[in-house]
């Protein structure tokens, strides 16, 4: 290799670096070197430790961009709040938290006083008519709004995710049955008590319906799914109630109060109505 190949190849090598005080350190140390070889494996030497370093760099990035990836996919693009795959894992984490040793011996040794995870699982009352009259614009101003309200009501570390269309899903730490309903009424209450407008037009009687449960993940044989179900129920009697209320349920209660299939006898047949024939509303029918 040439002088003017190698002083070609050194320049573009100190030229490339960041750092102009390295560039000047290293560029004479390389002009102290006396043999064509030296100077050839030098260079070499800079070569690869520039290329580990670019690898590195593109490493970074690529993770950086994967993360930012992953966060976006669990993130509602209306409302900037967990959609249902992100709080579905949240709520795993949770699950696994209080499931973990170091959290049971804290519960054991009452060096943690909260002792059951609160759900409250809630949606917008007549969402649909809002639309209907006031323009989906307007709606989505609705639930951001509806968003924004609950994080202010919140005095203690939660979650909030929407868990699709108009219903949301509030996971936080609290330590009795009354503690997660006094706080889903206060909800209901700041909901009720917000003006909600558009566009400086006024949409009036905008109400939500709440359904409350807790469960102790550490003593009771119920699963994030399960725990979701009875939320979900109470939310239904809540709607089917007037709605713009707070139902609590338990997972035992919700069970007892399963309504048994009536079978209707006649000396001709036997008539066995279908599940949908209860002569209640159907949960379409309530939303509307």
């Amino acid at each position: 290799m040439s002088n003017n190949i190698l002083s070609a190849r050194a320049k573009k090598l100190f030229g490339k670096m960041n750092d102009p005080a390295k560039a000047k350190k290293l560029r004479g140390r390389y002009n102290k070197l006396k043999s064509k070889n030296e100077k050839r494996l030098f260079l070499s030497g800079l070569g690869i430790a520039q290329a580990k370093k670019k690898f590195k760099e593109a490493q970074r990035q690529a993770k950086k961009e994967f993360t930012e990836a992953q966060r976006k996919a669990d993130i509602d693009g209306l409302t900037g709040i967990l959609n249902r795959r992100g709080l579905e894992k949240k709520a795993k984490e949770l699950w696994k938290e209080f499931e973990h040793t170091e959290y049971k011996r804290r519960k054991e040794d009452k060096k943690e006083d909260k002792n059951l995870i609160g759900i409250i699982f809630f949606d917008l009352d007549h969402f649909k008519k809002v639309n209907d009259t006031y323009g989906h614009q307007a709606g989505d101003h609705v639930l951001k709004e509806a968003v924004k309200t609950t994080q202010e009501t919140m005095r203690m570390p939660y979650t909030l995710g929407r868990y699709g269309g108009e219903e949301f899903l509030v996971l936080i730490k609290v330590n009795t049955d009354e503690e997660i309903t006094k706080i889903a009424e206060r909800l209901r209450e700041a909901i009720k008590e917000n003006a909600f407008s558009f566009n400086k037009k006024e949409i009036p009687n905008v109400t939500i319906s709440l359904g409350v449960t807790a469960i102790d993940p550490i003593k009771e044989d119920s699963t994030l799914e399960d725990s979701i179900a009875t939320a979900d129920n109470a939310l239904y009697e809540a709607k089917n109630s007037g709605r713009n209320r707070v139902i609590f349920e338990r997972k035992e209660s919700a069970e007892k109060e399963k309504r048994p299939l009536q079978i209707e006898v006649n000396p001709i047949s036997v008539h066995v109505p279908s599940s949908g024939s209860t002569g209640l509303p159907s949960r379409q029918e309530l939303h509307l």
